[in-house]
C-alpha cells in the first residue's frame, strides 16, 4: 500500500513530507521510518494510507514470519547501532527484506531507522546491523523490531 506522511509545525503548516510503499502480510504489523535533518519545529504527523482495491494482492501460498532475537542497542555520543538476528519460518528464501527499528522511551516514539538484508534463507537465520548517525539515544531507550518484504 502507498503511504503519504506530512510533517507539520504547531500552526499546522507543512514542514516536510515523505511517501513510500509498504507490503503487509495477513496479521502483520510493521513501521515506516525516516529522518528530517534537525528540524525541531515538527509537532505532528499527518498520515494517509491508500487502501484501494488495486493495493491488495491475493496470494495462493502460505506466508511465514520473521522472529527477532538477540537485539542489542549500542550507543555513543554521535551514533547508534542495533544488532540482532532474524529467524525465518517462510518456505522460500527472502530477498531484500527490510528490517526496521523504532526507538521508544517512556512509551513515546523518539526515532527509528532501517536496513535491508541481502537474503534470509528459507527456514534459516540472518544477522542484521542498523546504523543510525542521528542524535545519540538517551538512556532507557527500547528497540521495537519490525520487517517489511
Amino acid at each position: 500500500m502507498s503511504v503519504q506522511i506530512a510533517m507539520v509545525d504547531g500552526r499546522g503548516e507543512l514542514v516536510d513530507s515523505a511517501s513510500g510503499n509498504i507490503t503487509l502480510l495477513p496479521g502483520q504489523t510493521s513501521a515506516i521510518t525516516g529522518s528530517v535533518d534537525g528540524d525541531r519545529s515538527i509537532r505532528a504527523l499527518e498520515v494517509q494510507v491508500s487502501n484501494a482495491e488495486s493495493d491488495w494482492e491475493e496470494i495462493d501460498y502460505s506466508t511465514g514470519d520473521l522472529v527477532f532475537s538477540q537485539v542489542k542497542i549500542k550507543r555513543d555520543r554521535f551514533d547508534n547501532e542495533v544488532t540482532g538476528r532474524v529467524e525465518s519460518n517462510f518456505e522460500d528464501q527472502l530477498e531484500s527484506a527490510q528490517v526496521i527499528v523504532v526507538y521508544r522511551r517512556n512509551g513515546r516514539i523518539i526515532g527509528g531507522d532501517y536496513t535491508y538484508l541481502e537474503f534470509v534463507p528459507a527456514g534459516g537465520r540472518a544477522t542484521f546491523k542498523i546504523f543510525s548517525d542521528f542524535v545519540a539515544l538517551p538512556a532507557g531507550v527500547k528497540a521495537e523490531m519490525y520487517y517489511s518484504l
